[in-house]
């Protein structure tokens, strides 16, 4: 059975043709053809079937900008509002997660929301908007 290009999936990667439908907000557009900016809190929806054994995996860049406002920022992902996973960063840089998923924050046969927060964005000015963190890819895979 082919997936329609317009149905959510538990992956998104930010150059694929339908993944502003996974934005709920916070993603910019798309840049160089691979990734978007993103302001201080994106939420991205993210359609699951089982729950079990998934493994989440996100690719993204805390870049220099932030940290030459900020000096240091935290992260923070939640599921379904649900706080998960905090790291804090002292240096830019490209960054991967991949980890198991905590079941007990998942819903089955549901769209889920993956939150991502960075406490330090820097802040909107009169010719761009709030800028965060930089994100090329996320979501859920079988393990």
């Amino acid at each position: 059975m082919a997936l329609r290009p317009e149905a959510l999936g538990p992956f998104v990667r930010m150059n694929q043709v339908n993944a502003e439908r996974y934005f709920v907000s916070g993603v910019y557009k798309l840049e160089e053809n691979a990734w978007r900016w993103c302001a201080g809190r994106a939420v991205l929806r993210l359609q699951l079937g089982a729950i079990e054994n998934l493994k989440f995996t996100m690719k993204y860049a805390v870049p220099q900008q932030v940290i030459a406002h900020s000096k240091s920022v935290r992260m923070r992902l939640l599921l379904n509002g649900r706080a998960w996973e905090e790291m804090r960063y002292d240096k830019d840089g490209i960054y991967e997660i991949d980890k198991p998923a905590p079941a007990g924050l998942l819903l089955a046969n549901a769209e889920n929301l993956l939150t991502i927060e960075i406490d330090k964005p820097l802040p909107a000015q009169s010719d761009r908007p709030e800028m965060g963190f930089i994100l090329v890819q996320a979501g859920m895979s079988s393990q």
